[in-house]
């Protein structure tokens, strides 16, 4: 009886911790929602100001689901170090020293890769695939009518993606925190990995080679930079 109490009172606990980050998400759409315009001002201006786009609304209901998508960022966005805060405080009692030194790095280093990869991909990347389908119409003679909440989606789902991409270095260093891997391991097949990066970022980017480059290069950036730490850290410890 008292092992399924306890159980019960964890699983009261690990409500308690998720829905204040899910209220801090609900809070922060809603914001986002309210300022769609002013973030769509904002991104029109950096984005499509280079190119001869025109923005356009094909359906009643797409300037409602744009700023449900504006929304939906901004809640993730400041949401996401609340749920990994709270996720660490209801892990914290049952860790060692040890482990919340390294979870708390894990979790600081990893939120702080998420803003730089949504930051390249909103001020670099996408900079480049808007120059590159907008420049593919002009020779045809087309006119460039963008759908606005289809824009809007694929800006939103390209920063969240580089976001996540950018986790690489911390994937690594779990894995071999684990011993599921080793540094010897990512050294013997560095060639693999890296045709597989430039073949993700063939698959996720548009038909065009500056494009792939400019995602495969920080990810091969990114893998270098895991080697060369975790073996620092390596040989910290053994000292």
């Amino acid at each position: 009886m008292s092992e399924k109490k306890e159980i019960l009172e964890h699983i009261e606990e690990f409500r308690r911790y998720i829905l204040k980050g899910i209220i801090v998400l609900i809070v922060f759409s809603i914001i986002g929602f309210l300022l769609g315009d002013r973030i769509l001002n904002h991104v029109v201006g950096y984005l499509i100001d280079i190119s001869d786009v025109k923005l356009i609304a094909t359906h009643p209901l797409d300037i409602f689901y744009m700023k449900i998508n504006v929304g939906i960022f901004v809640g993730t966005l400041v949401s996401l170090p609340v749920f990994l805060y709270e996720g660490y405080r209801f892990v914290k009692p049952g860790l060692t020293d040890r482990e919340r030194r390294f979870i708390k790095f894990g979790v600081l280093f990893g939120f702080g890769l998420f803003v730089i990869g949504v930051l390249f991909g909103y001020l670099i990347l996408l900079k480049v695939i808007v120059w590159f389908f907008s420049s593919m119409a002009e020779p045809a003679g087309i006119e460039n009518l963008w759908n606005i909440n289809y824009f809007v989606s694929f800006v939103v789902f390209t920063c969240l993606l580089m976001g996540f991409v950018f986790q690489l270095p911390v994937i690594i260093t779990v894995l071999l925190s684990l011993d599921v891997i080793d540094i010897d391991f990512l050294k013997e097949n560095r060639g693999y990995v890296i045709i597989g990066m430039f073949t993700l970022a063939a698959v996720i980017t548009p038909p065009d080679p500056v494009t792939q480059i400019l995602v495969a290069l920080p990810l091969i950036v990114l893998y270098e930079a895991s080697i060369w730490v975790n073996k620092l850290l390596n040989l910290r410890k053994s000292n």
